[in-house]
């Protein structure tokens, strides 16, 4: 999946352009919006994807599902030896020097996690069944800013093929999709549905946050569909001192469907239900 046609954008496109297009496609294929959940899944993948300078899916030349490759000495004295350096180069001095013995492979898991995990930041306790067969728990204390892809790394517990020389053990984080919030990195997007005459003549809603908090939140007369409305600090914690992202409206404004009867009226009697 190239992840530039998925957001329907050029390569090279801006950090603005890219957050512009994805805002628009997950608004639209929200799953709570009537939206395919698949398709909302590949867009949120290829904005965390484009946003981690990644550009597809599919793993780079020389690489094998979850295994990482290892160049050995040999390896690399072997590339300088077609260019005309022979074993008393002073890259093989250096390796004489330097030598580590034999590097393994480390082990990747995908891991799910909710969004309000990452926003209370949970300590999650896994259970991974590791390359040597054995089970054993890790306990990972969420952090402000992680995000779908952050790894989190568990130094020698990854394959063990050459006594001493063990590989690493990453945990990749999986964000959920929710049923509510689009994430953009530390903001949190909200479609907000309001009639014709709330947005005309202005409206109070309550507006429930993350934490399941209720702002009275006012929406102006003369709101216009598709307007954002920005409230300060409700957001994804990040950094240190509590700091948070915010909540972003998103309006969307319903017009009724008129019966024939309805021609006749008033606008102040079909607004009342008349």
């Amino acid at each position: 999946m190239n992840y530039y046609d998925t957001l329907g954008i050029k390569p090279g496109a801006s950090q603005d352009e890219i957050k512009k297009a994805y805002r628009k496609l997950a608004s639209k294929h929200h799953p709570d919006k009537g939206g395919d959940t698949k398709k909302f899944q590949e867009i949120q993948k290829a904005y965390d994807g484009l946003l981690k300078g990644e550009t597809s899916d599919e793993p780079p030349a020389g690489h094998w599902g979850h295994q990482s490759r290892h160049f050995t000495e040999e390896d690399i004295q072997a590339h300088f030896d077609n260019f005309g350096f022979g074993a008393g180069s002073p890259f093989s001095q250096f390796f004489r020097q330097h030598h580590r013995g034999p590097v393994n492979s480390d082990y990747h898991m995908n891991f799910p996690v909710t969004l309000e995990q990452l926003f209370n930041l949970e300590t999650i306790n896994i259970n991974a069944k590791l390359p040597t067969g054995a089970s054993k728990n890790f306990s990972i204390k969420l952090q402000p800013g992680w995000t779908s892809n952050t790894k989190i790394k568990f130094t020698g517990e990854g394959q063990q093929g050459h006594p001493g020389a063990p590989g690493d053990f990453y945990v990749i984080l999986q964000e959920q999709m929710h049923d509510r919030f689009i994430r953009d990195g530390v903001d949190l997007w909200v479609n907000v549905d309001i009639t014709i005459w709330q947005a005309m003549l202005g409206t109070e809603l309550q507006i429930e946050t993350i934490d399941s908090k209720l702002l009275e939140t006012k929406i102006p007369a003369g709101t216009q569909h598709g307007t954002t409305l920005r409230l300060r600090g409700y957001g994804m914690p990040y950094g240190a001192n509590g700091l948070r992202g915010d909540m972003l409206l998103k309006i969307n404004i319903s017009i009724p469907k008129l019966n024939n009867s309805d021609k006749e009226k008033t606008l102040k009697d079909i607004m009342n239900g008349n």
